[in-house]
């Protein structure tokens, strides 16, 4: 899979645009964007939010391809992370 170097870009201008579009990141990006964000060593945050993502999504992908899991259970998966974290205070 290719690598869209402006998402990996847009992705690292700030913690708030990383929260943004991290769903629309792939593994593979994401593992660029830590890379890059790794090598500059000055946002820890940024670091830390970007191990949790690729966590994430190699998790996915784990079972989509040894489980069978279809995109819908990742999408419910989705909807029912997000909801919870709505509910934190």
């Amino acid at each position: 899979m290719s690598i869209r170097d402006y998402m990996v870009a847009e992705s690292l201008k700030s913690f708030r645009q990383l929260d943004d579009i991290a769903e629309q990141l792939t593994y593979d990006e994401v593992t660029r964007a830590l890379q890059l964000e790794a090598r500059t060593q000055r946002r820890p945050t940024v670091l830390r939010k970007l191990i949790s993502i690729a966590s994430r999504k190699h998790k996915v992908h784990l079972q989509e391809k040894y489980l069978g899991y279809q995109k819908e259970s990742r999408n419910l998966a989705q909807t029912i992370e997000s909801n919870d974290s709505s509910t934190d205070c």
